[in-house]
Formats: C-alpha cells, sequence, structure tokens
C-alpha cells in the first residue's frame, strides 16, 4: 500500500542526542550528504524518501518543554526520540492525539522558529508534534489598467509621441477584431496602460469620462519643470499649473480624450538623524 503526503504536509524525525557535533559528523558520513541545516540546537538532514532526520540536543528539547518531559533524574525512562509532522491544522491533528491517549506536554502555540505547534507523549514515551507552517501572504500586483480610447494609432500619437511612453506591446487580436496595446511611462517597472478601442456605442460615451470628471491617472516624475515644459511644448493642455503641496510638485493636465492626470513629483522624505 503506497500511502502520499498531503500537501503542505512533513515528517520530521528528530533524535535527542548528547552531543549534537559528534552525532551530526556520524549521520553526515553515514547519509553521505551536507546537512541542510545546521546551526546550534537542530541539525536536519533529508532522508530517503523526502523526510526530514533532525539531531537536537538533550538539553535544548529539555529547555523547549520544561518539567513535563520525562527524564532519567525524575525516575521516568527519557523520551529518546520525537516525531514532528508539519500538517495542514495542527490544532485538530493535536486534539486528536489526546483524545488518542497522548499526554500533552506543551500546547499548541506559535514557535520562534515559525511554525505553530503541539507537543505530546504517545502510550510508549515518544514525543509527538504536530505542528502548520504559517500561511504566506499572497504576492500580487496591478499590471494593467484599461484606458479606453476611440482609435489605436490616434492614441499612440499622443502618449507615445507626446508624452514620451514607451510601447510595450502592439499585438493583433483577429478573433476579436482588436489589437493587445500596452504602453507604459518611459523608464517605468510599475502598471502599464492597455489601450482599450471602444467596440460598443456605451463603451465609446465613456471615452475621456472614465472617472466622472475626477483625475483618473497619477504620473510620477523625477523632474516636474522638464516634464511640464516637454509636454507644453508638444501642446499638452494643463487645467492647473504647477504647485507645491507637502506631498510634493503636482501639475494637472488633460490627454486628447478629456482625462484629467496628475503630473506628480513627490516630496523627498527628510533625511533620517
Amino acid at each position: 500500500m503506497s500511502v502520499s503526503t498531503p500537501p503542505g504536509a512533513a515528517a520530521h524525525f528528530i533524535l535527542y542526542v548528547e552531543d549534537q557535533r559528534r552525532s551530526a559528523a556520524f549521520y553526515e558520513r553515514v547519509l553521505e550528504q551536507n546537512p541542510r541545516l545546521d546551526v546550534p540546537g537542530m541539525t536536519e538532514l533529508v532522508l530517503p524518501g523526502g523526510a526530514i532526520l533532525g539531531l537536537m540536543p538533550e538539553a535544548s528539547i529539555q529547555r523547549l518543554l520544561g518539567p513535563a518531559l520525562p527524564t532519567a533524574e525524575s525516575g521516568a525512562r527519557p523520551a529518546r526520540a520525537e516525531l514532528y509532522l508539519v500538517v495542514p491544522d495542527a490544532a485538530a491533528a493535536h486534539a486528536r492525539a489526546l483524545a488518542a491517549g497522548a499526554k500533552e506536554l506543551s500546547p499548541v502555540s506559535a514557535r520562534d522558529w515559525g511554525h505553530v505547534a503541539g507537543y505530546s507523549l504517545d502510550p510508549d514515551g515518544h514525543v509527538l508534534a504536530f505542528a502548520t507552517e504559517p500561511m504566506a501572504a499572497p504576492r500580487q500586483h496591478l499590471a494593467l489598467v484599461a484606458l479606453v480610447v476611440r482609435d489605436y494609432d490616434e492614441a499612440l500619437a499622443f502618449y507615445v509621441r507626446k508624452l514620451g511612453f514607451e510601447l510595450v506591446c502592439d499585438e493583433p487580436v483577429p478573433a476579436q477584431g482588436k489589437r493587445w496595446v500596452e504602453i507604459a511611462p518611459s523608464g517605468g517597472q510599475g502598471t502599464r496602460l492597455l489601450l482599450a478601442r471602444a467596440a460598443t456605442e456605451h463603451q465609446a460615451t465613456r471615452i475621456g469620462d472614465q472617472t466622472g470628471g475626477r483625475v483618473f491617472l497619477f504620473l510620477f516624475t523625477d523632474d516636474l519643470a522638464r516634464d511640464v515644459a516637454a509636454y507644453r511644448a508638444c501642446g499638452v493642455e494643463f487645467v492647473r499649473e504647477p504647485r507645491v503641496e507637502p506631498y510634493g510638485e503636482v501639475a494637472v493636465f488633460r490627454d486628447l480624450y478629456g482625462n484629467l492626470w496628475d503630473l506628480l513629483q513627490p516630496a523627498r522624505a527628510p533625511a533620517r538623524r
């Protein structure tokens, strides 16, 4: 019978050792590999099949679990090994172990190595730990903003030739009778604009009025005076003259369709002392 490991699960077999360095040297030679982790208090090597062998000093596990851990000094049979299982729900697994007769050593709680883990003793005195890795925050970014236009080439003539944007992509989409056109500010590495030609009468009513008359887009610059002069030389209409605000220097211009843009040079953050 084959047993599959659920996504997000991992098995760690941890031996409590008298001398971490001696034990690490022994298993490095036996397994013919260097440790994947070797820090004071824990050495880890990968076992055949992907499980992890951990070598933990006896003193370290005693400090972690405290007097609840059986020791020879207390007259009990000391624990010599630990089964550390990374599972999707540590609390549920720990509760099942207790319900089955395990003795709790340490309740499920956040640990300083990043896991949430609970510890217990199985009926034979082995340490059983269930742990859950914290979920990583999703990594997202805003890639494209659609700008409704009347005509692709007309829009490119303004945004590329007058505003100095770069043409990132211009590919035909024959099945839909349109083009996929992306532009981006010169030297920019953030959000790009997708020039979306209006395909219906209703969409055409939104050309130049995607935000109901409010400023639509915010274009940051490293030199406001330079860009204002260059845009004016190309016939771009400014509806608000440059002014200084607490957040930086800003001017507002109108594009060929009537959309309002903030052209903004952010204020420099004060130097830290």
